[in-house]
């Protein structure tokens, strides 16, 4: 079972991880594993429901935020890989945030509508 809370808490940790990785402070972050929309645990759950909700417009709108939510983030970790620190920052505090309060209001809908199970 997934909780709306924990769901978004768990997005809500990337900003301030992120954040610390583009100021260069040691941190391991696994590029494979936020790159991908199916490792954490909205994604698998999202993964494990789809044949259950994929006609429903939240969970279709969740899905398609939640993957550009992990797009986002994996391309600042590439900027910052790369060195262009600047052009990460900026993602942060541009698409990144739309995304994720994107994301968020979209979790709230959904949990309101159906529950997570």
């Amino acid at each position: 079972m997934l909780d709306a809370f924990q769901a978004i808490n768990g997005h809500v940790a990337w900003k301030s991880r992120l954040t610390r990785y583009i100021r260069g402070e040691a941190l391991e972050i696994d590029p494979k594993a936020v790159c991908s929309d199916k490792e954490c645990t909205l994604g698998r759950w999202i993964n494990d429901r789809f044949g259950t909700y994929h006609t429903v417009p939240e969970f279709q709108t969740m899905q398609i935020l939640h993957s550009n939510f992990h797009a986002c983030a994996c391309e600042i970790i590439w900027l910052v890989d790369n060195g262009d620190t600047t052009r990460a920052q900026e993602l942060l505090k541009g698409e990144y945030e739309q995304v994720s309060q994107e994301i968020k209001k979209t979790i709230i809908d959904f949990d309101k509508r159906f529950r997570f199970d």
